[in-house]
C-alpha cells in the first residue's frame, strides 16, 4: 500500500517512547526541509502537524501499542506518563486530514473503543491467527504429536498465535514428551495466556539461561556471543553461553538477528517486567542476585540504548519503590542496602553499588551525603547530576560517566585514525576525547578567543590551535607541545584546512585575507587578498592545487595555491557561514544566514540545487567520506542529513538546544560528530540517525545579573542554565578583598535549571517575577513566589543573546544571532514586531528610559536606533571598528554608551546620535556596560578581567577599585537600585560585590559546583585527565572529616 501514500513512517513502540517524541519525529518527516519548529504549546504543535497531514497523504504506523498501556485492571488504559497517546489518537479521529494512522496492539485501547462507538472515523479490525491446518503443521514441526483434532483444539485456544503455539509446543515437549493428548487431559488444562506460558518457561531455565535472558532484555538490540559472555557475572565460558543460547533458541525465547541474539518483542516486554519486579523484591529485602549481577544502565552502550534502559528499567524500578515505601522510605532502604553491600565480599565488587546509586539518582535527582569508600562502582551515570559530600575514597570506578567543565564548542576535528576527537571550546581550551568511550585523554589552554579552528594534520602528527590574540599554534598531537607559532593575521581566524598531503595549511580570517603556510617550517607562503569582507570558510580541492574561500558577502573565489593567483569567482547569497567540498571535488555546498543550502557544480559557479534547509540559518556543512551524504546544521540546533544524489532529506537529528557550530564525519565509520553552543558534543550514527554518545560540559560563567529592588537579593543567570537568588549578606561573609582564588562556596536559593545558557535576567516591572532570556531560543517569565514558569515566548529562528524590558513594562526585546531584533508585548508574550537591518549577530539591546526607542548593538560594528511606535526608518550609528558587545542608555536618556571588541567605549548624544567621546583604557574586549542609577557614572567590564568607572560629565575614567585582574574575564554588571552596590559576574563562575563609593571589593561567591566536596582520594580507574576534571568541578583529594552514616536522610 506504500505507493498510495506520499510519506510512510513506521515506528515500533516496544521501547516505550513518549508520545511527544513520536509527534516530533512525524513533524520532521512530513515537513521535510521546510521544517520550522513550532512553539512548545501542544495545540500549536498539533496544528503544525495536521497542516502537513492535510497537504500530503501520509501513512503513520504505530506498532506494539500495548507497550505503552497499563496491565491488570488498567489494561487498555494509558498510564499517566503516556497520556499523550490518548490525546494523539483523539486528534486523528476528530480532526480533518488526508492521512491514515494504523495501530497494531495485542489489546484494544479503551479510547479507540469509545471513539468507534461515537461514530468517528476509526475502525478496529481483529487480525486472525494462522489457519487451523497451518497451526497443526507448525505444532508437528515443533515436535508435538497427536490426532488432528487435539492439535487444532490447542491451536484454537491460542487463536493461531504463532509465538504462543511455539511456546506451548516447547512446554508440551518438555513435560509430556510431545504428547498433546496427555497435556490436554491434565487438571491444569491449557495455559491461560502467553505470559503464563512464559512463567512456565522461566521456571525451567537454568541460571546461565536466565542470566542471558536478563542481559538481552537490558541490551535492547542484538548482541554478539563474545559480548554477551564478557558481560555475564559471575564469568562463564563462551562455550557455556553458546550452549545456553541454543537451548533458548529451541524454546523460541531467543532469536538470531543481524549477527547477534535478541528477544522477540513479547518476550522482551515480559522479561523486562520480570526483571523490574525481581529487582524491587531484592531491594526490599531479598538476597541480591540480579542487582549484583546485571548493570541496569550500561555506560558503554549507545546513547539511545541507555535512554531506553533508563526509561524502561531504572525509572519504573524507582517509581515502584516509591509507590511501595514512599520517597523517604525508598531512599532510606537504598542507603542501608549500600551499607549491606559493603559488608558482603561478593557484592562489594559487583554491579550492586553502581545500580543502587543510579536508582538513588533517579529518585532524588542528585546524590548527597553518602559513603561509597572502598566499593567497586560500575556503570554509574553522573552526567548532568549534582553530587555533594559523597566519599569515593579508595573505591574502584569502572565505566562511569561524569560531567566535564567546558563551555560551548566552537570547532571539532577527528584524528585521521578516528580514535580521538579534538574540540576547541569557547573558554579557550582544547579538549581531546577517545571516540570509543568518550573518555577525556587531554585538555590544555589556548589563550585566544580569536582563533576558532582546531584541526589535525592529515598524518595525525600535528594539531592546529590558537595562541595569544591572532597567533596560530601547531602542536605535537601527542604531547601538545608547541612546534610552530604562525603570525600574520590581524583579526579573528574563522576557518582552516590542510591540503590532502599535508604540505600546506590555509587559514581564513576576518581581516579579509587567506594565508597559506608551510606547516613544517612556519613561514607564510602566500597572502591572498581579493575579498572585501571577512573570509568565513574555505576548502582545499582534492587535487591540492585549488583553494576555495568564501566571504561574508557571499563572494566565493578559486585560487591557485602554487602561485597565489585568483582564477574563477562567483557570488552566493550574502551572510555566508559554511562551505563544504565533495571528496572528489565535483560538488561544492554553501550555506548562510538566509537558511538555504546551495549545491554548486564544482568550481564552475553553476547551481545544481538550491534547497530550503534551516529557517534560522545554516551554520555548518560536511560531506561524509563517501560523498553520498551531506550534513547541514542550523542556528536553531537541528541537523539534516541529505542524500546527495536525490537532494532529499534522509533524516533530521535533534538533541541540541542551541546553535550547532561545527560538523565532522568520522574518517572511516558511519558516524557524525556535532559541536553545540549548548555545551555538548554529540556523536550520531549517520545511517540509523540514532544518537551514540553525548559529552556534556558544565560551565557556569555568569552572563546576567539583576538586583532585587531592596538590594537584599541578587539574581544571577549562568552558562549552565542555572538561575540563583543570592542573599547579599553571603558576600560579606567571605571578607573584604576576596578574589576568584579565595571565593567561598555558598548555598544560594536555586530558582531554576533551564536547558541552555541564560543570556538575560530582568526583574518584571511589578517585581514579582524574573524575565529570563535563554540560548534555546526562548524568553521565560518566572513567578518568584511559586518558581513556576508562567509565560514563554519562543523565537523560532534564533538563540536569544540579550534581553531588555522597557521602563513601563510594555515591551520586551531580544537580540539574536542572525541580526533580527524581535520585540514582544508584555504580559501576553506576543510578538509585537521585529526589526531587520543588521548583517551580524545582535549582542545587546537597550530601551530608552522615557521614549519608545530601542537600541541594538551588533557584530556588524553598528548601533541601530529603532522607533517602536513611529515610522519604519531608523538611525544607524557607526564608528566602532570591530564587533559590538554592549549598549546602554543613561537613566536620564541623555547618553547612549556602546562598547565591544575594539576595546573602546563610545558615548553618543542619545537625541541626535552625535558622537561625544571615545573612552580608552581596557586592553581587551569589553563585554558589559552599566549606568549608575543617578546617571553620573558608567561602569564597564572586560575580558582583561577589570572593571573601570567613568565620569559622564568629564568623559574620562576616574580612580576606582582595583584595575588589577580579578581572575577571569568579566561578563556582566548590575547596580543596586540605590546605587550603593555594584555586582559583577565572571566567566570563571564567580560573582563579585563592590562598594561603589569606596571602590572596595566586599566579597566573592562561586556558583555551586556539581561535585562539591566529593572525595576521590586513592580512587582506582580514573585517568589523570578525569581526576583533574573532577577537581575543577569541586571534587577533592582530601579525606572527609567524618564518615557519613549511610542511612542519613
Amino acid at each position: 500500500i506504500a505507493p498510495h501514500f506520499d510519506v510512510v513512517i513506521w515506528r515500533s513502540l516496544v521501547n516505550a517512547p513518549d508520545a511527544a517524541e513520536i509527534q516530533a519525529q512525524w513533524r520532521r518527516r512530513v515537513a521535510g526541509a521546510a521544517m520550522v519548529e513550532p512553539p512548545p504549546d501542544p495545540d500549536a504543535q498539533a496544528e503544525y502537524l495536521f497542516t502537513h497531514l492535510t497537504q500530503q497523504r501520509c501513512l503513520l504506523v504505530l506498532d506494539n501499542l500495548e507497550s505503552v498501556m497499563g496491565a491488570g485492571t488498567d489494561a487498555g488504559r494509558f498510564p499517566a506518563r503516556f497520556h499523550g497517546y490518548t490525546r494523539l489518537i483523539r486528534q486523528f479521529a476528530e480532526r480533518a486530514h488526508n492521512s491514515l494512522l494504523l495501530i497494531t496492539s495485542r489489546e484494544q485501547p479503551q479510547i479507540c473503543a469509545r471513539l468507534e462507538r461515537a461514530g468517528l472515523p476509526l475502525r478496529t479490525v481483529e487480525v486472525a491467527g494462522m489457519r487451523p491446518d497451518a497451526s497443526e503443521l507448525l505444532l508437528r514441526q515443533s515436535g508435538v504429536s497427536g490426532v488432528s483434532g487435539d492439535l487444532q483444539r490447542l491451536a484454537a485456544y491460542y487463536s493461531g498465535n504463532p509465538l504462543a503455539l511455539l511456546l506451548a509446543a516447547e512446554a508440551i515437549h518438555d513435560l509430556f514428551g510431545g504428547a498433546v493428548a496427555e497435556y490436554l487431559q491434565t487438571e491444569s488444562g491449557v495455559f491461560d495466556d502467553v505470559r503464563i506460558l512464559l512463567d512456565q518457561h522461566f521456571a525451567r531455565l537454568g541460571s546461565v539461561e536466565e542470566a542471558i535472558m536478563m542481559w538481552l532484555a537490558l541490551a535492547r538490540e542484538p548482541v554478539a556471543i563474545q559480548t554477551l559472555a564478557a558481560q555475564i557475572s559471575p564469568p562463564i565460558s563462551t562455550a557455556a553461553v553458546m550452549g545456553a543460547l541454543r537451548s533458548l533458541q529451541r524454546r523460541a525465547l531467543v532469536e538470531r538477528r543481524g549477527g547477534g541474539f535478541t528477544l522477540q518483542n513479547v518476550v522482551m516486554e515480559y522479561t523486562t517486567d520480570r526483571l523490574v519486579q525481581s529487582l524491587q523484591t531484592e531491594i526490599l529485602g531479598a538476597p541480591l542476585h540480579f542487582l549484583a549481577n546485571h548493570a541496569l544502565v550500561k555506560m558503554r552502550a549507545k546513547e539511545y540504548i541507555r535512554s531506553i534502559q533508563e526509561r524502561l528499567i531504572l525509572i519504573p524500578l524507582a517509581d515502584a519503590l516509591v509507590a511501595h515505601a514512599g520517597r523517604v522510605g525508598a531512599v532510606t532502604r537504598l542507603r542501608r542496602l549500600l551499607d549491606d553491600v559493603r559488608g558482603h565480599t561478593a557484592w562489594s565488587s559487583s554491579y550492586a553499588a553502581g545500580n543502587i546509586l543510579n536508582v538513588l539518582r533517579s529518585i532524588e535527582g542528585s546524590l548527597h551525603d553518602l559513603d561509597v569508600s572502598g566499593l567497586t562502582v560500575r556503570d554509574l551515570n553522573l552526567r548532568d547530576t549534582h553530587v555533594e559530600h559523597v566519599n569515593f575514597a579508595g573505591a574502584t570506578i569502572k565505566d562511569a560517566a561524569f560531567s566535564q567543565q567546558f563551555g560551548h564548542i566552537l570547532r571539532i576535528s577527528y584524528h585521521p585514525d578516528g580514535g580521538t576527537i579534538a574540540a576547541r571550546t569557547g573558554d579557550e581550551e582544547i579538549r581531546i576525547w577517545r571516540t570509543t568511550d568518550g573518555q577525556l585523554t587531554g585538555a590544555f589552554t589556548m589563550p585566544s578567543n580569536l582563533i576558532f579552528p582546531v584541526l589535525y594534520s592529515p598524518d595525525g602528527r600535528l594539531l592546529l590551535a590558537g595562541g595569544a590574540h591572532t597567533d596560530l599554534i601547531l602542536c605535537d598531537a601527542d604531547s601538545c607541545e608547541t612546534r610552530l607559532v604562525l603570525r600574520g593575521h590581524r583579526h579573528r581566524v574563522w576557518d582552516a584546512a590542510f591540503s590532502a598531503d599535508g604540505r600546506y595549511l590555509a587559514t581564513a580570517s576576518a581581516d579579509q585575507t587567506v594565508r597559506i603556510w608551510d606547516p613544517q617550517t612556519g613561514p607564510c607562503v602566500h597572502e591572498l587578498r581579493g575579498h572585501d569582507h571577512a573570509v568565513m570558510a574555505l576548502a582545499v580541492h582534492p587535487d591540492g592545487a585549488g583553494l576555495i574561500p568564501a566571504a561574508d558577502d557571499g563572494r566565493t573565489q578559486l585560487w591557485n595555491v602554487h602561485d597565489g593567483t585568483a582564477e574563477d569567482g562567483w557570488t552566493t547569497t550574502p551572510g555566508l557561514r559554511a562551505l563544504a567540498l565533495h571528496p572528489d571535488g565535483a560538488l561544492l555546498a554553501t550555506g548562510g544566514t538566509d537558511g538555504a543550502l546551495t549545491l554548486w557544480e564544482g568550481t564552475s559557479g553553476r547551481i545544481r540545487a538550491h534547497l530550503p534547509a534551516h529557517a534560522a540559518g545554516v551554520s555548518a556543512l560536511a560531506f561524509d567520506a563517501t560523498g553520498a551524504l551531506l550534513a547541514s546544521a542550523g542556528e536553531a540546533g537541528a541537523i539534516r542529513l541529505w542524500d546527495v544524489e536525490t537532494t532529499r532529506v534522509r533524516a533530521v537529528l535533534e538533541g541540541h538546544t542551541a546553535a550547532v557550530g561545527h560538523l565532522a564525519f568520522h574518517p572511516h565509520l558511519s558516524q557524525l560528530a556535532s559541536a553545540g553552543w549548548d555545551r555538548t558534543l554529540r556523536i550520531w550514527d549517520s545511517q540509523s540517525a540514532q544518537p551514540l554518545m553525548t559529552l556534556y560540559g558544565l560551565r557556569a560563567g555568569v552572563r546576567a545579573l539583576a538586583f532585587a529592588p531592596d538590594a537584599q537579593r541578587l539574581y544571577s543567570g549562568s552558562d549552565d542554565g542555572s538561575v540563583y537568588a543570592w542573599p547579599v549578606a553571603d558576600f560579606m561573609a567571605g571578607g573584604s578583598g576576596a578574589t576568584d582564588r579565595t571565593a567561598r562556596d555558598s548555598t544560594p536559593d536555586d530558582l531554576a535549571g533551564l536547558p541552555a545558557a541564560i543570556s538575560g535576567v530582568v526583574c518584571t516591572p511589578d517585581q514579582r517575577g524574573l524575565i529570563l532570556g535563554c540560548w534555546d531560543n526562548t524568553v521565560r517569565i518566572m513567578d518568584l513566589a511559586t518558581r513556576a514558569i508562567v509565560g514563554t515566548a519562543r523565537w523560532p529562528l534564533e538563540s536569544t543573546w540579550s534581553t531588555a524590558v522597557n521602563a513601563t513594562g510594555r515591551w520586551l526585546a531580544t537580540g539574536s544571532r542572525i541580526g533580527i531584533v524581535p520585540v514582544w508585548s508584555l504580559p501576553e508574550m506576543r510578538l509585537y514586531q521585529q526589526f531587520e537591518g543588521h548583517s551580524g549577530r545582535v549582542k545587546s539591546v537597550a530601551f530608552h528610559p522615557t521614549l519608545p526607542l530601542l537600541a541594538s548593538a551588533s557584530a556588524d560594528e553598528t548601533v541601530r536606533i529603532w522607533d517602536l511606535e513611529g515610522s519604519a526608518r531608523h538611525q544607524v550609528l557607526r564608528g566602532h571598528t570591530k564587533s559590538l558587545m554592549a549598549v546602554a542608555y543613561s537613566p536620564d536618556g541623555r547618553f547612549l554608551a556602546t562598547a565591544g571588541q575594539d576595546r573602546t567605549i563610545r558615548l553618543w548624544d542619545a537625541a541626535t546620535g552625535v558622537h561625544l567621546h571615545t573612552l580608552h583604557g581596557h586592553t581587551n574586549t569589553i563585554f558589559a556596560l552599566a549606568f549608575h542609577p543617578h546617571g553620573h557614572l558608567l561602569a564597564s567590564a572586560a575580558e582583561d578581567q577589570t572593571i573601570r568607572m567613568w565620569d559622564m560629565d568629564a568623559g574620562a575614567a576616574i580612580p576606582w577599585g582595583r584595575v588589577a585582574p580579578i581572575g577571569s574575564p568579566i561578563w556582566s554588571l548590575a547596580f543596586s537600585h540605590d546605587g550603593r552596590l555594584l555586582a559583577s559576574g565572571s566567566s570563571g563562575e564567580h560573582i563579585h560585590l563592590w562598594h561603589v563609593a569606596q571602590g572596595d571589593l566586599l566579597g566573592t561567591v562561586r556558583i555551586p559546583r556539581p561535585y562539591q566536596d566529593v572525595t576521590i582520594t586513592d580512587v582506582h580507574g580514573l585517568t589523570a585527565a578525569q581526576r583533574a576534571a573532577l577537581r575543577e568541578l569541586g571534587a577533592t583529594d582530601r579525606m572527609p572529616r567524618h564518615t557519613t552514616h549511610p542511612t542519613g536522610a
